[in-house]
């Protein structure tokens, strides 16, 4: 893979302004669907985890597949919420 020089950019300098324009991108990603889709997910997971409970005392209903839906959407909005459920 060849390394282009940019007007005067050495290698370790353009590599890194290529780190911190995807650092800012995706910074900026997660702002911007931070909040609505955050509250969609956890409310979202929370029923999927209502559901996987009653999945555990009725037998048609499988419990394992709503709680690992849950797991996703709390993985994707809540370390804090994900954690509870991993560790409950």
């Amino acid at each position: 893979m060849q390394c282009v020089q940019v007007s005067g950019f050495t290698p370790e300098i353009n590599d890194n302004f290529n780190k911190l324009i995807v650092f800012l991108v995706s910074y900026q990603y997660e702002q911007f669907l931070r909040k609505p889709t955050k509250i969609l997910l956890i409310t979202t997971g929370t029923f999927f985890i209502g559901v996987g409970i009653i999945g555990i005392f009725i037998p048609v209903l499988p419990a394992t597949p709503f709680l690992l839906i849950s797991a996703a959407l709390y993985a994707s909005s809540s370390k804090r919420l994900y954690n509870w459920l991993i560790l409950l």
